[in-house]
């Protein structure tokens, strides 16, 4: 009877474990492939396959070629963007924090008459951490931002309308900003026409596609290194049941024996 208990309490610890190493296993594997994937961006909004509009929540961006994670807010704007998962919690949802004292950057658009379109300005932070913001006759083409003291930088300028895209000028210097710092940012809208959207669009797709492919590929890649590692580890947890449940088993052969003798 004490023997059948043992054996029973072995087997019983031997598959918690196994079932804890597995589940560990497709946790890690389904973390990432249960966010959604940005394959086509508008007016600096993500949207899925299936042409949803994606709000407030972390998605994977397809359309980078380098891949990347992007939050998007409740209204649809990029909050934040990172390189490794691992960081997105280091990403504030915003430039600024209660605990902070703010400064104001303000963003104001020079343009000729006759451009009507939209002027997507994206600030990156010293931290990586970065926001897109629009410029477009709703708000006279102008916006303050709040942000906290640091280093920020102009990653990117885009003037485009429903047919054009056109050159813009901005200062490249990095901006340093102090405590209650009122900073101008002027942007330039020129005439120059440095492209269509419907070359752009083309590209665009292009890139979809290629980053598609590679993804499907990345994806197989990492779920054969999930399920690898996963092997390796239940191998050595079975190795481990076997080789207790033979020195238990050796130490109630030799009890039984001592017994019969005493």
């Amino acid at each position: 009877m004490y023997s059948k208990r043992k054996m029973c309490c072995l087997i019983a610890t031997c598959s918690l474990l196994v079932c804890m190493f597995r589940a560990e296993i497709f946790a890690k594997g389904n973390e990432q492939q249960e966010l959604p994937e940005i394959i086509r961006w508008e007016e600096g909004r993500g949207f899925d396959e299936q042409g949803e509009q994606i709000v407030g929540s972390w998605a994977y961006d397809t359309v980078n070629v380098e891949g990347k994670y992007v939050l998007f807010d409740d209204m649809g704007n990029v909050s934040a963007k990172t390189d490794q998962w691992k960081e997105r919690e280091t990403y504030a949802e915003n430039f600024t924090d209660t605990e902070q004292a703010t400064a104001t950057l303000a963003l104001r658009t020079e343009y000729f008459p006759k451009f009507t379109g939209t002027v997507y300005v994206t600030i990156q932070k010293e931290n990586g951490e970065s926001r897109q913001y629009e410029l477009s006759p709703d708000n006279l083409y102008e916006q303050n931002v709040a942000v906290n003291n640091g280093v920020y930088k102009v990653k990117a300028v885009e003037a485009v309308d429903e047919q054009y895209i056109y050159k813009t000028e901005y200062a490249k210097d990095v901006l340093e900003m102090e405590q209650n710092q009122l900073l101008l940012l002027k942007i330039n809208v020129t005439k120059e026409k440095t492209g269509t959207v419907a070359e752009a669009e083309k590209r665009e797709t292009k890139m979809v596609e290629k980053a598609g492919t590679r993804n499907i590929a990345d994806r197989e890649n990492k779920i054969e290194i999930l399920l690898k590692e996963g092997s390796t580890r239940e191998k050595y947890v079975l190795c481990g049941c076997i080789l207790l449940a033979a020195v238990l088993g050796i130490g109630l052969l030799f009890r039984k024996k001592r017994n019969q003798y005493d």
